[in-house]
């Protein structure tokens, strides 16, 4: 059997930010997004942990943070207007009583990104916490930017 390299492809959706004074066309990858979804499932099972569900206000809250991140040129858990993790899931729509946001900057692909975070103990807890059950994703790459990459993994339990 021979190995095969995965080859990094770039985002392929624009998205236009404006935000501020700033605004910039950051590209999207709902590929990479539901790879992160998938690795960070597979990271679960295989420490007996079920899986978690897919939910759109907490990828919607992500992916917001992802893009602005990217447009913004900065990677923190406070947002640009100077929200939290938590307010951003609550004006997205999913009021929690548990939660926890990994995010990162510069990786290229999901795979990178999820071995980053497990071999992190902070994110690797966020990524096995029994307690959280939803989780949603966000990845933004604008090439004007320190890093290029921006990933937002955000999760919760209702």
């Amino acid at each position: 059997m021979t190995a095969t390299a995965t080859k990094k492809v770039r985002p392929t959706a624009k998205i236009t930010y404006t935000g501020g004074s700033n605004s910039c066309s950051a590209t999207l990858n709902s590929d990479f997004e539901a790879q992160i979804i998938s690795l960070i499932n597979q990271e679960r099972a295989n420490n007996s942990l079920s899986k978690l569900s897919v939910s759109g206000a907490l990828s919607s809250a992500a992916r917001a943070h992802s893009i602005d991140m990217a447009c913004n040129n900065f990677a923190s858990h406070t947002g640009s207007n100077g929200s939290s993790f938590g307010s951003r899931l609550i004006q997205a729509g999913f009021p929690y009583s548990a939660a926890a946001e990994n995010i990162a900057a510069g990786y290229g692909s999901p795979a990178d990104v999820v071995s980053g975070w497990m071999n992190s103990p902070g994110h690797r807890a966020n990524i096995l916490d029994p307690n959280l059950t939803h989780i949603g994703v966000g990845y933004a790459y604008y090439s004007s930017t320190t890093y290029g990459d921006y990933w937002t993994a955000d999760f919760a339990r209702p």
